[in-house]
């Protein structure tokens, strides 16, 4: 069942280990998504750190209105099994490339930002054709103008 199917609804998943997710629904049946104001989009975030995750979904939370936020686990397994419009993967090394690589095979519509300390991973991002990549340590309005485009909202 693909995240545009609005009879479905939203699973709760409990933080362990480390990893969140952040996913707007839209549970109105028969409503086309609005990209402007987030009504009806999900997005997921995948970090290691609480700190990471409250400042990322606050950004995410400022940028797109309409935001419902999730987390999800990081139990050693990829749980990547929600699809999403956007996904924010805030992982360093090969734990950030299985991820993203992995999520993007099961959900190549889903607009893929990618932040790690490792520029060189680039071409990685590049080959998987992510929507953006960002290198830490970054500037807080780096993370929010892909947010905006990610969401469709350019202004």
């Amino acid at each position: 069942m693909s995240f545009r199917d609005d009879r479905r609804h939203l699973v709760p998943v409990g933080l362990r280990g480390g990893i969140v997710v952040i996913y707007i629904h839209n549970r109105n049946s028969g409503e086309q998504n609005d990209y402007t104001t987030g009504e009806g989009m999900r997005a997921l975030i995948y970090t290691n750190s609480e700190q990471e995750y409250q400042l990322l979904r606050k950004i995410m939370e400022e940028e797109i209105d309409g935001i419902i936020v999730k987390q999800v686990c990081m139990d050693g397994h990829f749980h990547v099994e929600e699809d999403s419009d956007i996904a924010v993967v805030a992982l360093n090394g090969a734990m950030g490339m299985e991820i993203m690589q992995t999520y993007q095979s099961r959900h190549p519509t889903c607009r893929i930002i990618w932040i790690t300390d490792d520029q060189y991973f680039g071409r990685t991002a590049i080959r998987n054709h992510i929507f953006d990549f960002i290198v830490r340590p970054y500037p807080g309005i780096r993370y929010r103008d892909a947010i905006r485009k990610a969401a469709g909202n350019t202004a």
